[in-house]
C-alpha cells in the first residue's frame, strides 16, 4: 500500500463530505486537499465479504485532470484478485 499512498492523488490528506453504508458495504464521498490540485472530489467504496473482512476496495476520482505519466504510474498499481 505504500507506494499507492505516495503516488494517488489525495491518498494521504482527504476529508470526508459524505458518508452511506450498511453492515455489508459502504462508502464515502471524499474532498482532496489543495495539494492534489487539479484534483478536487472523488469516492471511495468498500465491499464486505460474510466474516466481514474487506474484499474489495474501490477508489474513483477524474483521472482525466492527471498527466498521463501520473496516470500510467495508477495503472501500474491497480490490482483485482483473480475470480
Amino acid at each position: 500500500m505504500a507506494p499507492l499512498f505516495a503516488k494517488a492523488p489525495a491518498a494521504a490528506i482527504s476529508y470526508p463530505q459524505r458518508i452511506v453504508g450498511d453492515v455489508r458495504s459502504g462508502g464515502y464521498e471524499w474532498s482532496a486537499s489543495p495539494d492534489a490540485a487539479p484534483m478536487r472530489r472523488g469516492h471511495t467504496c468498500v465491499e464486505l465479504d460474510a466474516a466481514g473482512k474487506i474484499s474489495r476496495l474501490t477508489v474513483v476520482y477524474d483521472s482525466s485532470l492527471l498527466n498521463y505519466t501520473a496516470y500510467q504510474s495508477l495503472v501500474g498499481l491497480a490490482a483485482e484478485a483473480a475470480a
